[in-house]
């Protein structure tokens, strides 16, 4: 390849970068205009961060708690409260934490022990398999 063509090739090359690059740069900005518009949309969802309309919150249901518990309520009343309060089917492990949360001297065992007796006693319907079941309060 003589010097001639050699110049030729890379002039070839440079234009055909430079047309590359502003296609690139055409289309980064057609992706920046349409990011845009998904940002706007998005922003315009209902967020727990906000109230009624665009931006605003979706009303969750409380979390169930256990601030009126006496020192003399059973393990067993402890659970049925927490169940009653609760607004969704809770698994075993999520009655386990908030009880022991109420009430720190408990143990699980007997935690787990009463969510069976209050199953055996048909206070509470239960859904789901072994291993893996939530517990409701009956209505």
């Amino acid at each position: 390849m003589d010097q001639t063509e050699l110049i030729s090739a890379i002039d070839r090359w440079q234009e055909e970068g430079r047309a590359l690059r502003e296609r690139l740069l055409s289309e980064r900005d057609a992706l920046a205009k349409r990011l845009g518009e998904i940002d706007k949309r998005l922003s315009m969802i209902p967020t727990e961060k906000g109230a009624d309309g665009p931006g605003h919150a979706i009303r969750q249901p409380q979390e169930a708690t256990l601030e009126r518990v006496s020192p003399r309520d059973s393990l067993a009343d402890v659970v049925r409260k927490l169940l009653r309060a609760a607004a969704k089917p809770l698994a075993a492990g999520e009655v386990v934490g908030r009880v022991l949360e109420a009430r720190p001297s408990a143990e699980k065992t007997h935690v787990h022990s009463a969510l069976f007796r209050l199953k055996k006693a048909e206070e509470v319907e239960v859904t789901g398999e072994p291993g893996s079941l939530k517990y409701q309060w009956k209505q």
